[in-house]
């Protein structure tokens, strides 16, 4: 896509800046959608897959269990678009002892994106999603990493050129000015708090990728963009408990998921975006429904394990703290169970005999202690043909 020698010529809005480039600025929602068989079809697959997802908490003993490993592979898989290659072990090794040290930003990074997503979530029940909690979960992803003290939680004061990981050329256009993008943002924000009549799935696709072509912040936007997918699918009611990982489908089609963002500035390109996210919620619904079942299988395997210890009750809140928390110390065994540092020592060598734990170094070199089955269940694990 190369820019317009005349942006009277062209069906998108653009302007020229003071240094002569091209900036979009896009229209405000909603656009006019063409709902063709095919992409009504979507639609309707994507919407039955959610809500097979949804009905899922109330048949678990324990429906809350599951959502903190869920919203580390979301955060995981998310920075892992914005190329920073955190894995599963260095997030829970971090967690358990966070380090201080500079080669720790990235990990930082998605720990703080954790963050950002859990308390995302609890602000938006009963409330509309603002700029204002966007603003927040930006400041909280940027604590403590480069930048922090100039751009977190606050929206760009100049303008800057894109150029999205996994793009192969860079951005023709770049996000709108300072004045556009803060008319943008307000008809985004009016956008959110308004009724439609558009299928909430199809309100979600359009708006992630409307976040997207505004980018307000100088760093970390396609990161905020990705964690509004989950809070609207809260507020919204589609999906009470964040289990729905997008990123996944994204990093497993990155070109075509950036190549959509892009062409969905074109008037006749929206359907072809929204056909593509709502693939991604058939088939991450649906992933993510077989990795709830598998964690709750192992749980009840971790617990058959302990059933004749003597010590079944203290080993039971430990194991299942690691639902949680997949690596823990001894202090934080102690504390969790308030018992004596020598008491909780104990209980955690009963569970590596158990083969529930096992000792690795963490990220400050001391000794953590990991559950590595379940930190498995939130790792990467791309099946070949079309999602």
């Amino acid at each position: 896509m190369s820019p317009p020698h005349d942006p009277s010529s062209n069906p998108r809005k653009v302007v020229r800046t003071p240094g002569g480039h091209w900036a979009f600025v896009p229209e405000p929602l909603p656009p006019i959608l063409d709902f063709d068989p095919t992409l009504r079809l979507r639609l309707a697959e994507a919407e039955r897959s959610l809500g097979r997802l949804a009905d899922l908490r109330s048949r678990l003993p324990s429906p809350e269990f599951p959502t903190r490993l869920l919203l580390r592979r979301e955060a995981i898989l998310s920075s892992r678009l914005d190329d920073l290659p955190t894995s599963s072990q260095d997030l829970v090794l971090f967690e358990a002892r966070p380090s201080t040290k500079g080669g720790a930003s990235d990990v930082r990074q998605v720990a703080n994106h954790v963050r950002a997503l859990e308390h995302g979530l609890g602000a938006c029940l009963g409330q509309p999603v603002t700029l204002e909690l966007i603003r927040v979960l930006h400041r909280i992803l940027m604590k403590g990493v480069r930048s922090e003290h100039q751009t977190a939680g606050q929206f760009r004061k100049t303008r800057r050129p894109v150029d999205p990981p996994g793009c192969m050329e860079p951005a023709a256009l770049l996000p709108p000015p300072v004045r556009e993008m803060r008319a943008a943002l307000a008809a985004l924000e009016k956008h959110l708090r308004e009724p439609s009549d558009l299928p909430p799935l199809v309100r979600v696709a359009l708006i992630h990728s409307q976040f997207e072509m505004i980018h307000p912040f100088l760093e970390g936007n396609d990161r905020v963009g990705r964690m509004l997918i989950a809070l609207l699918l809260r507020a919204w009611g589609l999906l009470p408990c964040p289990w729905l990982c997008l990123s996944a489908h994204f990093l497993r089609h990155r070109e075509e998921y950036y190549g959509r963002l892009v062409a969905a500035s074109e008037p006749d390109e929206w359907e072809e975006w929204v056909g593509f996210f709502l693939r991604g919620v058939t088939h991450q619904s649906r992933d993510s429904l077989r990795r709830v079942l598998e964690m709750q299988g192992l749980r009840d395997n971790l617990l058959a394990r302990l059933r004749r210890s003597p010590f079944r009750l203290p080993l039971v809140a430990l194991v299942e703290g690691l639902f949680e928390r997949p690596a823990l110390t001894v202090v934080a065994a102690a504390r969790r169970l308030r018992v004596t540092g020598r008491e909780a020592k104990h209980f955690i060598h009963l569970l590596v005999d158990a083969g529930v734990l096992s000792a690795e170094a963490g990220s400050d070199g001391e000794v953590v202690f990991v559950a590595r089955d379940i930190v498995r269940t939130i790792d990467e694990n791309p099946r070949p043909g079309r999602s």
